[in-house]
């Protein structure tokens, strides 16, 4: 079996870029949010499908939502690029207040 190897994404024709986008990880305060998050980081944009199109996104913060926030991030690319969020995403009001300022909120 050929393994397949994940390549930062080009712009093609048919594709356009667009805004910056912040990413949301629940769980985000543990050891698998935090890779994951590390991993987003380095990549550094996203492939966003929406109808009939496609965009890369340039990833511009993620948060990290936990109930427990950790005591400490675990990788030092995240200090500059991720915020931790405490609360309970069982909580509406909390919910909602975590996509303020986005379009389509």
């Amino acid at each position: 079996r050929q393994r397949r190897r994940w390549r930062r994404r080009q712009l093609r024709p048919g594709r356009s870029a667009c805004a910056d986008m912040r990413l949301l990880i629940t769980g985000g305060g543990g050891f698998l949010g935090q890779v994951l998050a590390r991993d987003l980081v380095r990549r550094g944009n996203l492939l966003v499908h929406g109808p009939g199109k496609e965009q890369l996104a340039k990833i511009s913060q993620v948060l990290l939502v936990d109930v427990n926030p950790p005591k400490k991030l675990l990788f030092p690319e995240l200090e500059s690029r991720a915020s931790v969020v405490t609360g309970d995403i069982s909580d509406a009001s909390f919910c909602k207040s975590l996509f303020e300022g986005c379009h389509g909120a």
